[in-house]
């Protein structure tokens, strides 16, 4: 339809518009996967063919205009300090060939930078007006990582508007996936635990790492360890910063480099009130 539409109106100004539309349906058509159950695009045109962005206001749907206002909306009024992070991050994952592919990139970076929205969120969140945040806060014992993990999906779920979001997904890397990002090509994953031994960088990288590098053997090679951090906080829960790092792995037998953001979610804390230098 859209090649006999160009025939006939070859001399129209959208017609450039349309051609670039044309190339676009093109590239999506070759990266196309076959065999996929689903047989259907996934998130809006808008995110499979760009040009249609370029079009007049009055040839989009309802539905278009809502997802380029809801995008405006979403990211405009984002603290100066989860800006510099989100750069921060984003430019180590280079690193990663993987990354580097246009839909991997796009899809990876809406979920970064809604996690750090997720932790920026549960940092300021006080147990009183917010009742999910009350299980960061000193208890008589210690939540476990469920708690956490259904904290993150119920956030994440609605912020999908392109692909899927599942918990404990089995079949992946031979295990079972906690958060598991999926779509039409690729997948990601947010390996969620709990420490209150050592939440030092160091020593999660060396006890949680490796199985978080593994969900990323036969897709795009990033992810989220998502950490609920449960050692006391007498001197506070530390900056929007340290809580934060990014993680390029590799070893000898496998040089392909991954990448893995490490977000700790500090919990087991007390009012500020009660802070002590």
């Amino acid at each position: 339809m859209l090649e006999q539409w160009l025939y006939l109106n070859k001399d129209k100004e959208v017609a450039v518009i349309a051609q670039q539309l044309q190339a676009d349906i093109e590239i999506y058509k070759s990266s196309w996967q076959t065999g996929n159950g689903e047989g259907a695009v996934s998130g809006s045109l808008a995110d499979a063919v760009p040009s249609l962005a370029q079009l007049p206001a009055h040839a989009l749907t309802e539905f278009d205009k809502f997802v380029v206002a809801y995008t405006a909306d979403q990211t405009t009024d984002v603290s100066l300090i989860l800006k510099k992070q989100f750069n921060d991050l984003t430019n180590g994952l280079k690193a990663v060939s993987t990354y580097s592919y246009p839909e991997i990139n796009k899809a990876f970076n809406t979920i970064l930078f809604y996690s750090l929205r997720f932790l920026e969120l549960r940092m300021d969140n006080t147990g009183a007006n917010h009742s999910k945040a009350k299980y960061l806060f000193q208890a008589e014992s210690f939540p476990k990582e469920d708690v956490l993990q259904a904290d993150y999906f119920e956030y994440m779920q609605p912020v999908m508007l392109r692909g899927k979001i599942k918990v404990e997904e089995m079949d992946v890397a031979g295990g079972r996936a906690d958060v598991y990002f999926e779509y039409l090509s690729f997948n990601f994953c947010t390996e969620v635990k709990r420490e209150f031994k050592d939440t030092s960088f160091d020593a999660l990288k060396e006890k949680y790492l490796g199985q978080a590098k593994e969900y990323q053997n036969t897709s795009a090679k990033v992810g989220i360890l998502l950490v609920l951090d449960l050692l006391p906080k007498p001197n506070g829960i530390g900056s929007f910063e340290s809580n934060i790092k990014l993680e390029i792995v590799s070893t000898v037998k496998d040089p392909e480099p991954r990448g893995i953001v490490v977000i700790k979610v500090p919990a087991n804390r007390i009012t500020p009130s009660a802070i002590v230098l």
